[in-house]
């Protein structure tokens, strides 16, 4: 079985890019089991919902196109990083 941490890396990388069939049958049974991960997985999705609606509709007008580019730099940035 996944740990806490492959579950919640795998949570939030499965919000940018597919993973694997295996990966997801893991995630889910992870899921299953934790309920602090599973609590984790629905923040990132509630995340991931505020911020989209968020740049679509309330901060466009509030944010510059250069802004908005310093914003998605940093974080792709922060994902990049090994730790």
């Amino acid at each position: 079985m996944l740990s806490c941490k492959q579950t919640t890396e795998l949570a939030s990388n499965r919000l940018d890019a597919p993973i694997t069939g295996w990966q997801k049958l893991g995630v889910g049974l992870h899921l299953a089991l934790c309920a602090n991960c599973r609590r984790y997985a629905k923040q990132l999705k509630f995340l991931q919902r505020v911020f989209t609606n968020a740049d679509n509709q309330a901060l466009g007008p509030l944010l510059s196109d250069e802004a908005r580019q310093r914003i998605r730099q940093k974080l792709q940035d922060a994902g990049n990083h090994d730790d």
